[in-house]
């Protein structure tokens, strides 16, 4: 294929791709928030609730610029602030998503801990707490968007130095650290979680201990599954920021050819965060069958009712 069509199929995808991907992802994550905001005193179901509201922020804004952008021109370049801004709120609400899901990782392992210190972690007032340290920590740690973050050259973006350590900022911290977090928590929940079933089969533990059992595994199965397509569908984000990284600084000119497939490929990255970003209600929907009766059960009132 010419490389000639790539800026093509990408203004399609653009005009027709985030567009679906954007009412599916409100609708989707709105469901979710509808759901979680019956379970506020699990907290798990807390930090699940928090992503997919920060989900809807980042969707709502940054597609909607996304497709500005490409069909009359980056806004951006004729206000500093709106350039500042852009890259920084959308990173930061990124972020925060992300975070959420470690966090949801996180519980997961200390409620199903042997230990009952660990257990006593996983309480909504706590997780309530997590949620307001993340948020007030990536509106503070990433302040250094805002200051470095300029328009050079008819371009809004990172430049010179700042690209390079930008660059190494985000496989740290955006590409590395979640999935690797979310990897081990979540394996190390799951272990947890076939020693206590384990020994409720051993020692014949009361029904209800069970139930709540199951209630947990259900969540711990669900987090598990958006941690996969996370990993999934941030594959390629990491690939890109590393070649534009090295390539970047080098003194030599790249081709036409070499930019329009880095451009295509950076896009196509950008594409699945914004999949990954609106996948947890179908996620949710496909590995839970609790989840799906519930979203059954609201989907006959909603018709019942109109």
């Amino acid at each position: 294929m010419s490389t000639a069509l790539l800026p093509v199929i990408q203004t399609q995808l653009v005009r027709f791709g985030t567009t679906v991907i954007l009412f599916l992802g409100c609708f989707g994550n709105g469901y979710v928030v509808f759901l979680f905001i019956r379970h506020r005193k699990n907290a798990c179901a807390m930090f699940l609730l928090s992503a997919a509201v920060m989900n809807i922020i980042y969707l709502v804004f940054s597609i909607p610029l996304t497709v500005y952008t490409y069909e009359y021109g980056d806004p951006s370049l004729y206000s500093m602030s709106l350039c500042k801004l852009r890259y920084y709120l959308f990173h930061v609400w990124g972020q925060m998503s992300r975070y959420f899901i470690l966090l949801a990782c996180i519980d997961r392992f200390a409620l199903t801990h042997m230990n009952a210190n660990m257990r006593a972690l996983s309480q909504p007032h706590i997780a309530r707490r997590w949620i307001v340290i993340t948020t007030i920590f990536w509106h503070l740690f990433a302040l250094h968007i805002v200051i470095m973050t300029t328009v050079k050259n008819g371009r809004c973006g990172y430049f010179d130095l700042y690209s390079t350590l930008n660059s190494i900022y985000v496989l740290i911290f955006v590409c590395l650290l979640p999935p690797v977090g979310m990897g081990i928590f979540g394996y190390l929940a799951l272990l947890n979680m076939k020693r206590l079933h384990n020994r409720v089969q051993t020692t014949g533990t009361a029904n209800a201990s069970i139930v709540i059992h199951r209630q947990d595994r259900n969540l711990l199965v669900m987090v598990l599954a958006e941690v996969l397509i996370y990993v999934v569908t941030m594959s390629l984000y990491p690939a890109i920021i590393l070649e534009l990284a090295v390539t970047n600084p080098m003194a030599t000119s790249k081709s036409l050819q070499q930019v329009q497939i880095e451009n295509f490929i950076l896009f196509i990255a950008q594409i699945l965060i914004y999949i990954n970003t609106s996948a947890p209600f179908y996620i949710y929907l496909t590995v839970s069958k609790t989840f799906r009766k519930d979203f059954k059960e609201t989907f006959n009132i909603f018709i019942h009712t109109s």
